[in-house]
Protein backbone atom coordinates (compact mmCIF):
# COMPACT_ATOMS: atom_id res chain seq x y z
CA UNK A 1 0.00 0.00 0.00
CA UNK A 2 1.28 3.48 -0.92
CA UNK A 3 1.14 6.30 1.62
CA UNK A 4 2.80 9.66 2.03
CA UNK A 5 5.25 10.01 4.82
CA UNK A 6 5.57 13.18 6.83
CA UNK A 7 8.76 13.96 4.92
CA UNK A 8 7.09 13.87 1.50
CA UNK A 9 4.21 16.03 2.79
CA UNK A 10 6.75 18.66 3.81
CA UNK A 11 8.40 18.44 0.40
CA UNK A 12 5.04 19.04 -1.29
CA UNK A 13 4.42 22.06 0.91
CA UNK A 14 7.86 23.42 -0.03
CA UNK A 15 6.88 23.17 -3.69
CA UNK A 16 3.50 24.81 -3.21
CA UNK A 17 4.84 28.30 -2.35
CA UNK A 18 7.10 28.78 -5.38
CA UNK A 19 4.57 27.20 -7.74
CA UNK A 20 1.87 29.47 -6.35
CA UNK A 21 4.11 32.50 -6.94
CA UNK A 22 4.83 31.41 -10.51
CA UNK A 23 1.10 31.03 -11.12
CA UNK A 24 0.48 34.52 -9.73
CA UNK A 25 3.21 36.02 -11.91
CA UNK A 26 1.85 34.23 -15.00
CA UNK A 27 -1.69 35.50 -14.34
CA UNK A 28 -0.41 39.05 -13.75
CA UNK A 29 1.64 39.13 -16.95
CA UNK A 30 -1.21 37.60 -18.93
CA UNK A 31 -3.70 40.17 -17.61
CA UNK A 32 -1.27 42.99 -18.36
CA UNK A 33 -0.92 41.81 -21.96
CA UNK A 34 -4.70 41.63 -22.35
CA UNK A 35 -5.08 45.13 -20.88
CA UNK A 36 -2.38 46.47 -23.22
CA UNK A 37 -4.10 44.90 -26.22
CA UNK A 38 -7.42 46.50 -25.21
CA UNK A 39 -5.75 49.89 -24.71
CA UNK A 40 -4.10 49.76 -28.12
CA UNK A 41 -7.40 48.80 -29.73
CA UNK A 42 -9.05 51.77 -28.01
CA UNK A 43 -6.32 54.15 -29.14
CA UNK A 44 -6.73 52.95 -32.74
CA UNK A 45 -10.44 53.80 -32.85
CA UNK A 46 -11.37 56.80 -34.93
CA UNK A 47 -12.45 59.95 -33.15
CA UNK A 48 -15.91 61.46 -33.46
CA UNK A 49 -14.59 65.02 -33.72
CA UNK A 50 -11.54 65.84 -35.83
CA UNK A 51 -9.60 69.09 -36.14
CA UNK A 52 -10.09 71.16 -39.25
CA UNK A 53 -7.27 70.87 -41.80
CA UNK A 54 -4.37 73.21 -40.92
CA UNK A 55 -5.90 74.02 -37.52
CA UNK A 56 -3.43 75.71 -35.16
CA UNK A 57 -2.38 73.96 -31.97
CA UNK A 58 -4.29 74.92 -28.85
CA UNK A 59 -1.84 76.64 -26.52
CA UNK A 60 -2.84 76.66 -22.86
CA UNK A 61 -0.59 78.57 -20.48
CA UNK A 62 -2.68 78.25 -17.35
CA UNK A 63 -5.92 76.41 -16.88
CA UNK A 64 -8.29 75.02 -14.36
CA UNK A 65 -11.06 72.43 -14.46
CA UNK A 66 -13.89 72.65 -12.01
CA UNK A 67 -16.65 70.08 -11.61
CA UNK A 68 -19.86 71.23 -9.99
CA UNK A 69 -23.25 69.82 -9.16
CA UNK A 70 -26.08 71.08 -11.34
Amino acid sequence: MFSFSDHSDIDLLKLYGPLNQLGYIYRSVNQSLVDTERLLALLNESTEVDDKPNAPDLLVSDGEIEFGVC
